[in-house]
């Protein structure tokens, strides 16, 4: 009953993630070895201890943060295949792989803003992507580009806890960008 509870978690979650990128990490959660994680957290419970089903929805969130770094891994390692699929990035690219997880992560609210585009634009973009962000804010004028400096896009700000501006990278989040500027700099900001 537990395998089922977590793995039914796993998947409403990993649903939640924008196409093309849910349909990838859709496939990898129903892979055979993806309960491993979550039958840990369960054999980790005491069995008089809590409730079963909020065993199991802690055990899907590790096994989604697991997948989250598997999409990061592919990334900076430039798989082309996990165990024997389309590797994420190399399906949606890596800038969208990455924003991915981040959001399937769950530890790192992904914003974007549409930066002077037209609604419409913006949605279809969206739409044929995949959409890891939690909110889009828009931009039409370029007004609020011009307050965070904005000179090229794309443009990755780190944001920390009190809204300030801790870190800009300008250009696609590229492997390199990610290994060496991103997630460094994100696990200084989280005090790791």
């Amino acid at each position: 009953m537990y395998r089922a509870w977590a793995t039914a978690r796993l998947k409403q979650l990993v649903g939640g993630l924008a196409e093309p990128l849910r349909g990838l990490a859709m496939s990898l959660a129903s892979r055979p070895g993806k309960g491993l994680r979550a039958a840990l957290v369960r054999a980790c419970a005491p069995e008089t201890g809590p409730d079963p089903e909020l065993v199991a929805r802690l055990g899907a969130v590790v096994e989604l943060i697991h997948l989250a770094s598997l999409l990061h891994d592919d990334v900076v390692d430039r798989s082309a295949t996990r165990r024997g699929a389309p590797a994420a990035h190399t399906v949606a690219g890596p800038e969208q792989a990455t924003l991915a997880g981040f959001a399937a992560s769950g530890r790192i609210p992904v914003e974007g803003i549409a930066y002077k585009d037209k609604p419409d634009a913006s949605k279809r973009f969206l739409a044929e992507l995949g959409n890891p962000y939690q909110r889009v804010g828009v931009d039409a004028d370029g007004r609020t580009a011009i307050d965070f400096g904005l000179y090229g896009v794309p443009e990755t700000y780190l944001v920390d806890a009190n809204g300030m501006i801790r870190f800009r990278w300008v250009g696609p989040l590229t492997p390199e960008a990610l290994e060496q500027e991103i997630l460094p700099r994100l696990a200084a900001l989280q005090g790791k």
